[in-house]
């Protein structure tokens, strides 16, 4: 069982203003959500999009921790 953990954020568009909830995940388990951590790589984890009128791409920051079991 993975033991990431995202925390759901209302955020609001700097290009039209409205707002939208995005999944902002604090914790990603290393080997049990190999997809994030492919994500987190790439800096992909924190990108997304938010459809509006056009599509726009929103970049967030902030804490992130990376855990692995057993050391």
């Amino acid at each position: 069982m993975p033991y990431s953990v995202a925390q759901h954020d209302e955020l609001v568009c700097p290009q039209c203003k409205q707002s939208f909830v995005a999944d902002i995940w604090i914790i990603v388990d290393r080997a049990g959500s190999p997809d994030l951590m492919e994500q987190l790589k790439t800096d992909q984890l924190h990108t997304l999009e938010h459809f509006a009128n056009d599509s726009k791409v929103i970049g967030t920051s902030g804490r992130m921790h990376t855990h692995r079991l057993g050391g």
